[in-house]
């Protein structure tokens, strides 16, 4: 899940994490770059009959639309 930093300061609080099982990973831009390399972990554990699908559905080039993340 990706939400604002106030949202996810509050998730991190210890009275939080204690009182609640909350086991959904929380990114926001001050842990962006945990965001990406999570994101990246995904594709490149995606498996290659669900990737050839993907490309067969949507083509290649979707694989290179340019994304930023500020």
């Amino acid at each position: 899940m990706f939400i604002d930093n106030q949202c996810r300061a509050c998730l991190d609080e210890k009275d939080v994490r204690d009182n609640f099982d909350f086991s959904t990973k929380v990114f926001s831009l001050n842990n962006k770059e945990k965001f990406l390399e999570y994101l990246e972990k995904l594709e490149n554990n995606f498996p290659i009959k669900y990737r050839k699908k993907t490309e067969e559905l949507y083509g290649t080039d979707y694989i290179n639309i340019p994304t930023k993340l500020y």
